[in-house]
This record gives C-alpha cells, sequence and structure tokens, in this order.
C-alpha cells in the first residue's frame, strides 16, 4: 500500500508538471520579429533591448526606445551587438560588477576547515528534506496557477447572442448547458434528442420548469443507481466497509486530481487566440497626417494586416502590402527615432 501510495503521488507531481510545462507552451510567444528596421539607430535613443521568444519564426532582437517605441532589429548585425553590448556594460557599472568578475570563478580555499562529518550529514539531511518540500510545493502551486490562467486565457467556447422565441416541449428536450459567465448575455443551451442546440432565455419560467424537470431525472436516476449497487450494511461488518469507503474516497480523490492536471493540459494546449486580426481591408487611402501609431497583427491571423490608430484613437485595418501603406510605417518609424 505505501508503495502504491508513493507511485500514485509522483504520477500526480508528473502529470502537475507537465500540465504547467504545457501551459507554458500552450499560448504563442509575446512578442516576434517579423521583418527588421532597415536603418541603423543612435545608441543614444535606446534604454534596453528584448531577446525575442526562441519560438518566434526568425530570431530577432526588440529594442526599446526612451519613448517606449518597440523596434525589432536583427541580432546579427554589429551595430546592434554594439548596442547590446553598451546596454550591458550601462547595467553592470549600475550594479557594480565587472565583466571580469563575472569570467573568473573565485577559488576555494584550500586552508577551510572540514565540518564534523555527522554534524554535516545531518545537516545535509535537513537541508534535502527542506528543499524537497518546498519542491513539492512549488509544483503543486505551478499547477493550480496553469489551470487559473488557462481556464481565464481561453474565450468562452458557447454563448447565446439572441433567444429562441418560441416555447418548446419539454419531451423533446434531453439536456442543457448554462453559458459561461464571460458570456456577454446570460442564456441556457438546450440540447435536442437531434443534438440541436437552441438558445433560450434563462429567466423565463418555462425554461427554469425544463431545467428543474431534468435535474429531477437525473436526481432519480442516480439514487436507482445507489438503491441497486448497495448492498444493506451489517453492524458487524461496518466497521470494515467504512474503512473500505475512506479507501475508495483517498482513490476517488486522486483521481480527481490526475483529471484536472490532464484537463488542464488540455486545455492549455487550444492555446490564446490573437488579441486583434484583420478580416478584411479599409478600401480607401488615409491621409498620414491622421495616423498616429501602427500595429502589426499577429501571425496567427488568417491574413496579414496592419492596424493604424488615428489621432482619435481609432483602429482602421489596412493592406501592408500596399505602397502608401508602407510608407506611413516608414514615416512614423523616422518620426520615433527623430523625436
Amino acid at each position: 500500500m505505501m508503495k502504491t501510495g508513493r507511485i500514485l503521488l509522483l504520477c500526480i507531481l508528473a502529470a502537475a508538471l507537465v500540465s504547467t510545462v504545457v501551459c507554458n507552451n500552450g499560448d504563442g510567444p509575446d512578442e516576434c520579429c517579423f521583418s527588421y528596421h532597415q536603418h541603423k539607430i543612435k545608441k543614444d535613443l535606446i534604454q534596453s533591448y528584448i531577446l525575442t521568444d526562441e519560438r518566434c519564426a526568425k530570431p530577432g532582437v526588440i529594442v526599446v526606445t526612451v519613448k517606449s517605441r518597440h523596434i525589432c532589429v536583427d541580432p546579427n548585425l554589429s551595430w546592434v551587438k554594439g548596442i547590446m553590448n553598451h546596454l550591458d556594460d550601462e547595467l553592470l557599472k549600475y550594479t557594480g560588477i565587472s565583466r571580469s568578475s563575472l569570467s573568473t570563478a573565485p577559488e576555494l580555499s584550500a586552508a577551510s576547515a572540514p565540518l564534523d562529518s555527522l554534524a554535516s550529514s545531518l545537516e545535509e539531511h535537513q537541508v534535502m528534506m527542506k528543499t524537497g518540500r518546498i519542491l513539492l510545493l512549488c509544483i503543486l502551486a505551478a499547477a493550480l496557477v496553469s489551470m487559473v490562467v488557462c481556464q481565464n486565457g481561453r474565450s468562452p467556447d458557447e454563448c447565446c447572442f439572441s433567444y429562441y422565441p418560441w416555447r418548446i416541449n419539454k419531451d423533446l428536450i434531453q439536456s442543457y448547458i448554462l453559458t459561461d459567465e464571460r458570456c456577454a448575455k446570460p442564456g441556457v443551451i438546450v440540447v435536442t434528442a437531434k443534438s440541436l442546440n437552441i438558445c433560450v432565455d434563462p429567466n423565463l419560467s418555462w425554461v427554469k420548469g425544463i431545467m428543474k424537470h431534468l435535474d429531477d431525472e437525473l436526481l432519480n436516476i442516480l439514487i436507482l443507481i445507489s438503491v441497486n449497487t448497495s448492498p444493506p450494511l451489517s453492524q458487524k461488518t461496518f466497521t470494515a466497509d467504512k474503512h473500505q469507503f475512506i479507501m475508495k474516497t483517498g482513490r476517488i480523490l486522486l483521481l480527481c486530481i490526475l483529471a484536472a492536471a490532464l484537463v488542464s493540459t488540455v486545455v492549455c494546449q487550444n492555446g490564446r487566440s490573437p488579441d486583434e486580426c484583420c478580416f478584411s481591408y479599409y478600401p480607401w487611402r488615409i491621409n498620414k497626417d491622421l495616423i498616429q501609431s501602427y500595429i502589426l497583427t499577429d501571425e496567427r491571423c488568417a491574413k496579414p494586416g496592419v492596424i493604424f490608430v488615428t489621432a482619435k484613437s481609432r483602429h482602421i485595418c489596412v493592406d501592408p502590402n500596399l505602397s502608401w501603406v508602407e510608407g506611413i510605417i516608414k514615416r512614423l518609424d523616422k518620426k520615433d527615432l527623430s523625436n
């Protein structure tokens, strides 16, 4: 029993670790470079840089200007490497660390007195025990966070945007689904015998009646199953049955934890959809003086696009392949660098 318990515990921890890793990989990279800035940038205009994620399609360095503008540059260019070295040196000066101290490891003194072997063993054992407990807590916390983050990261699977206007016969309904609380309006999706999903208003009395009817039917089925599968307990076997019940409860709990870890893994694999995509392009040319900034759409979008942001914060999708769009983008880049 002890060995089985340990194996189950290891399985739970492994599932939790996998769910955490998958959750991290489920979302795409936060920022990637799809094209490089073509002109050299003065190092005085750059305050920091970001290395793009290794999962991006092409390598890149995002330099951040003093006005917090992000600009993609080629990491293989010598002037880019120079800016990165310059920023690293500035950081080391600020922290009071020299490059030579990073490259050379301190030598251990050969004359250091050895500790007593017994005291050393006890101390090492205590450190290992504490480290093991901290590691277990970290893994469990990571699993819990991954479940919460992944559930919140996804948009609702199904929402009701309009309600079916007529009453439905309850004999035609075999089940119902409550829509997610994150939907814009509340709703109940009733599922017919032919698997047709119909949105209805949860505040209507006949909808509440159907839901209560289905709940009562499910409860009656569960009662019948429990009565038919549970033999009467005698006084003599009560203690043994109670022990078995506790054992079964523990196994069910372990299975529930494993199932939760598995569900979090599946949920995370679905990932998060792009924040903004272009499904159609604005058909006319826009005056460049009206454009304040621009956003490149995510590569996971169905079609490429550039979102122009006007002075009134209006977002307009345009075709990135048009020459006037490329001209406005270059103008905004030069304007940001010159300021």
